[in-house]
């Protein structure tokens, strides 16, 4: 098949080949150095299935911890600006609807979409949280989404935030121009400090956009 041109089945049989070999030179190093004890079988294992990929290291869970806390900071600013929205404007038309959904889905080819402009390959496997701030103007919805998610084929300690504004069925239009990076090296309270910042930055981004629409 290779030979005809198509060489995906080759590149397969490769990719296995090394994997093979490279579980029996971690297999072997481990057992080079017999453990001499209980912990030392429990750190021998532990960094076999590291470099096997099977688990990943604690300090890149902080990362998802982190994630989860500023998240919590999103949904509350969120249910903010819907709050202020409604009492400012809902109260005084019934065509304008405002609400926060914490728990909104977002579509893997609208992250595929963000991913090509913003150029960073989305994981959603590994973590993925998504929060929306939805607007109602005369039955057309609109909304800013902000979503959490890790990146790259495997979890490597990164987790990051895409905030961006659609219209109905349209297209996504991110709100800045980079993802917010949440690394496992920075503690919760440095993250929140740069995301309040950039997180404003976006809604006051995301509000002028759903204004041009009610023109």
């Amino acid at each position: 098949m290779a030979d005809r041109g198509n060489l995906w089945h080759l590149v397969r049989l490769f990719a296995q080949v090394r994997k093979r070999a490279l579980t029996k030179a971690i297999g072997a190093a481990v057992d080079v150095k017999p453990a001499a004890s209980v912990e030392e079988a429990v750190a021998a294992t532990r960094d076999m299935l590291l470099d096997l990929g099977r688990i990943v290291p604690a300090q890149y869970l902080i990362a998802k911890d982190i994630a989860g806390a500023v998240g919590n900071r999103a949904l509350s600013k969120l249910n903010d600006v819907t709050s202020a929205l409604a009492g400012e404007i809902a109260l005084g038309n019934s065509a304008f609807a405002f609400e926060t959904k914490p728990l909104f889905y977002a579509p893997a080819d609208e992250l595929r979409q963000l991913a090509e402009k913003l150029q960073y390959h989305p994981n959603t496997n590994d973590y993925h949280q998504t929060f929306a701030a939805m607007f109602t103007a005369s039955g057309v919805e609109s909304r800013i989404v902000v979503s959490f998610h890790s990146v790259g084929k495997a979890f490597r300690g990164l987790v990051v935030a895409v905030c961006y504004f659609q219209v109905g069925d349209g297209p996504p239009a991110p709100l800045s121009g980079d993802v917010f990076r949440i690394g496992y090296q920075e503690t919760a309270t440095e993250v929140s400090k740069r995301y309040d910042k950039w997180l404003d930055d976006c809604l006051i981004k995301g509000l002028a956009e759903w204004r041009r629409t009610l023109v």
